[in-house]
């Protein structure tokens, strides 16, 4: 695989979660953009970890919406209204469909026959990233017909395909075998790779 998409010989497996299929389910889908996306890069560029707490801030992150959407300035606007321009924000806007630019950040077509160790992707029903799952899958099964890669998709949110599932989601009581622990099946995925345990 070309540029910043090589295989470490040392990795024996992968466990993507919720995984985000950039350019595809984010930051836009259908090639409209998310305000979420301003959110989510503050979270992790406003330093060296996550900055929970303004991500969690959301009486913040909803006056900066609420603010922008009111004055009818273009979207191309609203990192203003937090108060300083964001470089990454105005680069991802420069690029509205899945071009090239997205296509550099993860597998394409022929370079998913490049992955040749098992993979046990999670997601879910109602997670906001189940289109990035689902296409890093069924390329994956596309382009190496040989490829080991499991996918785990039941009844959990974001927070739930890389965690635990819940008793209520939705509004819907969810019959305790289908609350498998996704921690749990990742440990367990990993002795059956690494350590032939069934």
């Amino acid at each position: 695989m070309g540029g910043n998409k090589k295989m470490h010989p040392a990795l024996k497996t992968i466990v993507p979660q919720v995984a985000v299929g950039i350019g595809i389910d984010y930051p836009m889908n259908n090639n409209v953009f998310m305000s979420y996306m301003l959110q989510w890069i503050s979270y992790v560029t406003n330093n060296k970890f996550t900055d929970e707490k303004d991500f969690k801030d959301y009486k913040k992150w909803d006056s900066i919406n609420t603010a922008w959407y009111k004055s009818g300035k273009s979207f191309r606007q609203l990192d203003s209204f937090s108060g300083k321009k964001n470089a990454i924000f105005q680069r991802w806007l420069n690029h509205p469909s899945y071009d090239k630019y997205w296509k550099n950040m993860i597998p394409y077509k022929q370079e998913f026959s490049q992955i040749n160790i098992p993979i046990l992707t999670t997601t879910g029903f109602y997670d906001a990233d189940q289109l990035g799952a689902m296409y890093y899958f069924k390329e994956s099964r596309k382009f190496n017909v040989n490829q080991d890669h499991y996918l785990v998709i039941a009844l959990y949110d974001h927070g739930g395909a890389q965690s635990y599932g819940t008793n209520i989601l939705r509004g819907y009581t969810t019959d305790e075998t289908a609350r498998i622990n996704i921690s749990d099946l990742a440990f367990s995925w990993f002795d059956f790779v690494m350590k032939n345990v069934s």
